[in-house]
C-alpha cells in the first residue's frame, strides 16, 4: 500500500502540481537552510563555556569603565582573592591575563598564553600531566604547553626544555604539558605561564589585562548577590576606583559582552534565523493554500476511491504521504545547498565543524519544523474528513481557509520584508552618511610594530599606482579599527556650576595631515594648524554637551591648560546606534611619538 501511494504521490507531483510543487519545495529548501545554519550559529554562540562544571554558577566580574559609558572586564590581579575573601557567597575566584606567544624555538607561531596561578587549577577543569609546577611561580622564567598544542608543534618530541617567546620578548622555558580546555570557550589557551612580579605597593596599580572570574556556590541568590558586591565599597576599591562592581554569567558573555570581537553581531543572526523562519512558514502557508484548493478539485476523485473501498485512513495516507515527499524533496535540496555554502559558512562564523557534524545539527532543526507541519497538516485533513465537503462548497465561508491563508502569508510577508529593509538600510546607511564624523570608504591602516621604519613604509607605499594617498600616523589612536584610547578625568573647566560632577573624557592625538585624511567634520571654531601649540585641541559634540558649553571655541577645561580652539562632529568607530562618548583631540608632540615606540601607516586608495 505504501508503494502505492508512494507512486500516485510522485505521479501527482510530477505531471499534476509540478509548477507548485517546484515553488514550494524551492522555497522550504531556502528557508530550512537559513534556518537550519543560523539556529546552528545561535546555539554555537550561546554554548560558549558551557562544557565547565558547574558552569552555570560561574561569572565574569564587571568594572564600571573610565569613560562612565558602559562596562569592561579588564581589572586587576588582586582583585579574585579580595573578593573570596570579602564575600562569603563566593565558592572560588580566579584572575586571568591574555597573553600571546611570538616564537617556539626561534620559529614564529600564533598562540594564546595566560597569565595563571594555582586557582586556575580550582575552577577548571585543567591538569598537569607532565612536568613541573614553576609555571605557576610569580617571575619565573616557565611556561606550561598545552597536550593538544605540543603534538601540533612537536609531534613525539619532548616538549619539556623548549624556548618560548612571548608578546614581550620574553625568553620562557616550558616546564610541564598540561590537559587541553575545549577551544569553545572565551578562555581558550595553548600555554599557561605566571604572573609577572609586582612589588606589593604596586599590585592593586599595575593591570596586565586581568579578567576576574568567581564561581558562587550553588543556591546563592545571584540578584541580591549582585545587588550587594554593586553596593559594596572599600578603601583599596575606592582608590583604584573599583565601584559599583557587577557581574556577567560566564557562559553568556559571547553574546552579551559589545566587547567581544566578532564579524557578525549576535542581534544580526537572530534576525536572519528570524528571516529564515519566515521563508519557510510562508512556504508552508502557500502549500496548505493551495492544497486545500487541490482537495476541493479532488473531491470526485476521493469520493470515487471510496466507493471503490477506500477507507479515510488510507485516502489520509495517501495524502500524508504527497505532503511528506514534497518535504523530503525540500530537505534533499537544502543539504545540497549546505553542502555548497558550508565552507564560507564556517570562515564568517568561526565554528570549528565538520560537514557530517553539520548534517546531523541541521536536519535536527529542521526535522522539528517538518513534524509541526505535519501536525498542521493533519490536522487540516481532520477538519475536512469531519465535514460534510459537499455542503461545505456551498455556504458563504467557503473560501474562509484561503483567505486567512492569504492575510497570514501578507503578514509574514510584511515581517520578513521589513527585516529585510531594515538590514538593507543599515547597509546603505554605513555606505552612504556623512553622520559617522569621518570617512572611511577606500582607506585602510597599517599597524606596525617593533623595528619596521614608518618612513620607508611610507615612501614604498607611495610608489603604488593604486594608492593616492599615505600618512604617517605615527603614535595616533587609530579609528578603525579603534586602538588604545587614553583617558583623563577633568575636574575644572570655564563656567563649571557647583554641583558638576568630574568629566571622563578620551585623550586622542593626531595631526592637521590625520584630520584632513580621515575628513573630520567642523562644526565650529577652527581646525589645528601645524604652527599651532600643543595645548590648543578639538572637541567633540559630547564632550561640549558634558561640560554644559553652548559657546565651546576660546573656552578652557584642565586647569586651564587646554583650550578649545574647535568643535567637530562625533565620530563613531562602533556602531552608529553606541553612544559617542566625550573626546578631544590633540597634537602629538614629536618627543611624545618617540616615547610610544609605536606608529602607525594611514592609507587612501
Amino acid at each position: 500500500m505504501f508503494i502505492h501511494n508512494l507512486k500516485i504521490a510522485f505521479r501527482n507531483l510530477r505531471r499534476k502540481y509540478f509548477n507548485q510543487t517546484l515553488i514550494s519545495v524551492i522555497g522550504l529548501a531556502v528557508g530550512f537552510t537559513c534556518f537550519a545554519l543560523s539556529m546552528l550559529w545561535i546555539r554555537y554562540e550561546m554554548t560558549f563555556d558551557s562544557f565547565h562544571n558547574n558552569a552555570e554558577n560561574m561569572y565574569v566580574v564587571y568594572i564600571p569603565d573610565m569613560f562612565g559609558t558602559g562596562y569592561q572586564r579588564t581589572t586587576v590581579y588582586p582583585l579574585a582573592g579580595y573578593l573570596k575573601e570579602t564575600f562569603p557567597e563566593i565558592e572560588d575566584a580566579v584572575s586571568l591575563s591574555r597573553q600571546f606567544v611570538r616564537t617556539v624555538e626561534g620559529v614564529e607561531i600564533s598562540a594564546v598564553s595566560f597569565m595563571v596561578d594555582t586557582s586556575f587549577f580550582r575552577m577548571f577543569d585543567v591538569k598537569i600531566l607532565e612536568g613541573s609546577r614553576d609555571f605557576l611561580i610569580p617571575g619565573n622564567k616557565s611556561i606550561a604547553i598545552t597536550q593538544e598544542k605540543a603534538r601540533q608543534l612537536f609531534g613525539n618530541e619532548q616538549p619539556i626544555g623548549k624556548i618560548v617567546t612571548d608578546g614581550w620578548r620574553e625568553d620562557l622555558t616550558i616546564c610541564a604539558i598540561v590537559s587541553d580546555m575545549s577551544k569553545h570557550s572565551n578562555y581558550a589557551f595553548d600555554f599557561l605561564r605566571p604572573f609577572r612580579e609586582t612589588p606589593p605597593n604596586q599590585i592593586w596599580f599595575t593591570s596586565f589585562g586581568e579578567n576576574t572570574i568567581i564561581k558562587l556556590f550553588s543556591g546563592v541568590n545571584v540578584q541580591n548577590f549582585e545587588k550587594k558586591l554593586y553596593e559594596h565599597e572599600s578603601d583599596i576599591l575606592r582608590r583604584v576606583r573599583y565601584n559599583n562592581l557587577t557581574i556577567r554569567q560566564l557562559t553568556k558573555i559571547r553574546y552579551t559582552d559589545p566587547n567581544v570581537a566578532r564579524e557578525v553581531k549576535f542581534q544580526q543572526i537572530f534576525i536572519f534565523a528570524l528571516s529564515g523562519l519566515l521563508v519557510v512558514l510562508c512556504s508552508l502557508f502557500n502549500y496548505l493554500t493551495l492544497f486545500v484548493s487541490r482537495f476541493r478539485i479532488r473531491l470526485k476523485e476521493l469520493a470515487l476511491r471510496m466507493v471503490c473501498g477506500a477507507s479515510g485512513r488510507s485516502l489520509m495516507a495517501l495524502l500524508s504521504v504527497e505532503f511528506i515527499l514534497t518535504l523530503l524533496f525540500a530537505v534533499v535540496l537544502g543539504c545540497m545547498m549546505t553542502q555548497l555554502f558550508h565552507k564560507p559558512f564556517l570562515t564568517l562564523s568561526g565554528i570549528k565543524m565538520n560537514l557530517p557534524a553539520i548534517y546531523i545539527e541541521s536536519l535536527i532543526y529542521v526535522a522539528g519544523i517538518v513534524l509541526v507541519s505535519l501536525l498542521a497538516f493533519w490536522l487540516i485533513i481532520l477538519i475536512f474528513r469531519h465535514r460534510n465537503l459537499n455542503l461545505s462548497i456551498r455556504q458563504s465561508n467557503k473560501k474562509l481557509f484561503r483567505k486567512v491563508s492569504v492575510v497570514v502569508q501578507l503578514v509574514i510577508s510584511i515581517g520578513f520584508a521589513f527585516c529585510s529593509i531594515i538590514i538593507v538600510k543599515q547597509i546603505l546607511f554605513l555606505h552612504n552618511t556623512d553622520e559617522l564624523g569621518f570617512s572611511y570608504q577606500n582607506r585602510g591602516a597599517i599597524i606596525l610594530r617593533g623595528d619596521v621604519d614608518a618612513g620607508v613604509l611610507s615612501n614604498q607605499l607611495k610608489q603604488i599606482p593604486e594608492i593616492t594617498e599615505v600618512v604617517n600616523a605615527d603614535g595616533m589612536v587609530n579609528l578603525l579599527p579603534l586602538g588604545v584610547r587614553l583617558g583623563l578625568t577633568v575636574r575644572s573647566w570655564d563656567d563649571i556650576s557647583d554641583d558638576a560632577e568630574s568629566v571622563s573624557i578620551n585623550l586622542m592625538y593626531f595631526s592637521p595631515e590625520y584630520a584632513a585624511f580621515y575628513d573630520f567634520r567642523l562644526i565650529t571654531g577652527e581646525m589645528i594648524t601645524a604652527t599651532d601649540p600643543d595645548s590648543l585641541v578639538l572637541l567633540n559634540e559630547s564632550a561640549v554637551k558634558a561640560f554644559g558649553w553652548h559657546d565651546a571655541v576660546g573656552k578652557h577645561f584642565d586647569n586651564g591648560f587646554y583650550t578649545v580652539k574647535g568643535v567637530i562632529k562625533n565620530i563613531y568607530h562602533f556602531a552608529p546606534t553606541v553612544e559617542a562618548t566625550p573626546a578631544f583631540f590633540a597634537k602629538r608632540s614629536p618627543r611624545e611619538r618617540r616615547v610610544s615606540g609605536s606608529a602607525g601607516t594611514l592609507v587612501l586608495f
